[in-house]
C-alpha cells in the first residue's frame, strides 16, 4: 500500500517475485493458493496489465467465486484498494450486500460500497449507503467518520 501511495511499486518487484517463487514451492495449500494474489498484484503494479492483473485474481479464486459471499467481498475491496475495476467491484459488493448476516457484517459490506461509490464519484449514493451501514451497526464509531467524511464535515 505504501508504496502505491508514493508511486514506488517499482519497488516491489524483487518482493512478488520471491513471494510468488515461496508461494508456488510451498506444500502449504494456503500458502500455494497466495500466489495468485502476488502474480495479480506483479501483473498491476509491476507490469501495469489492469486486465491481467484483474483475470489472475479471478482464476486465483477458484470457480463461482462471485456466489461465495466471502470470496466476492474480498474480490471487491481488492479492486478499492487499488482503485481499479470499480464498476464490477461496485456490482459485487451491491450483491454481497444481500448476502450477508444483518448487523455489524453488512454494515462492513455498505462501508466498503459506500467507499466504491465514492471512489466512483457517486458521492449522494454513498452517504445513503453509509447511513445504512450505521444503521446495522450503529456503535461503530467508523461509520460515523465516514459519514462526515463524505458530507465535508470533516476528514477521514
Amino acid at each position: 500500500r505504501m508504496s502505491r501511495k508514493f508511486e514506488r511499486t517499482d519497488s516491489l518487484k524483487k518482493y512478488l517475485q520471491a513471494g510468488i517463487a515461496a508461494a508456488k514451492n510451498s506444500t502449504d495449500p494456503k500458502l500455494n493458493k497466495s500466489q495468485y494474489s502476488l502474480s495479480a498484484d506483479m501483473a498491476l503494479q509491476i507490469d501495469s496489465d489492469t486486465a491481467r492483473a484483474i483475470s489472475i485474481k479471478k482464476q486465483g479464486m477458484g470457480p463461482n467465486w462471485s456466489d461465495d459471499r466471502d470470496k466476492a467481498f474480498s474480490f471487491a475491496k481488492w479492486c478499492l484498494e487499488r482503485k481499479i475495476n470499480l464498476d464490477e467491484s461496485e456490482a459485487i459488493a451491491r450483491k454481497t450486500v444481500n448476502l450477508v448476516y444483518p448487523g455489524v457484517y453488512r454494515a462492513r459490506v455498505l462501508s466498503t460500497l459506500a467507499h466504491i461509490l465514492d471512489a466512483r464519484g457517486k458521492t449522494d449514493e454513498a452517504i445513503l449507503t453509509v447511513e445504512q451501514a450505521i444503521e446495522q451497526n450503529p456503535d461503530d464509531p467508523y461509520y460515523a467518520k465516514q459519514l462526515k467524511r463524505l458530507t465535508g464535515e470533516t476528514e477521514e
